[in-house]
């Protein structure tokens, strides 16, 4: 009785593994352009942080949108990340070391902020509010 706890306990596990890397469904081409969709949101997430943290408690109402806005990107970057076959530790590590990249560009520095802006504002605009148009483009490259 014991063994067949065992073993039920072990298929379940493996069912549950396969449930949550998808990733296996996609070829190599598709997986490439959801990781470059990814690594976007990715980048997306470092940029509103740093926006949100610059704008501090100088406009509420702004400040509470962009945290809207992080939950929303950092959502679809778990959800892309997962799909992919990332682990949360991968996930999390790829957005840290974008937000520093990004933090780097403004030399850790809200009075510097400009490049950041410049070089992320648009770009997370589109890939929020058209993940599927990117994709595309990932996808025809």
């Amino acid at each position: 009785m014991e063994k067949q706890a065992m073993i039920l306990r072990a298929v379940t596990a493996v069912v549950c593994l396969l449930l949550n890397f998808q990733a296996f469904a996609y070829d190599a081409k598709t997986l490439k352009a959801m990781d470059g969709v990814q690594s976007e949101l990715s980048y997306c997430i470092g940029y509103f942080n740093i926006v949100k943290q610059c704008i501090g408690n100088q406009d509420a109402k702004l400040s509470e949108t962009t945290a809207r806005v992080i939950h929303l990107v950092g959502e679809r970057a778990i959800k892309l990340g997962l799909d992919i076959g990332m682990s949360n530790e991968a996930i999390v590590a790829r957005s840290a070391a974008s937000k520093e990249e990004e933090l780097a560009l403004m030399q850790h520095s809200c009075a510097t902020i400009k490049p950041v802006v410049d070089r992320y504002e648009n770009r997370c605009k589109e890939v929020l509010l058209h993940q599927d148009a990117v994709l595309k483009e990932y996808l025809a490259r």
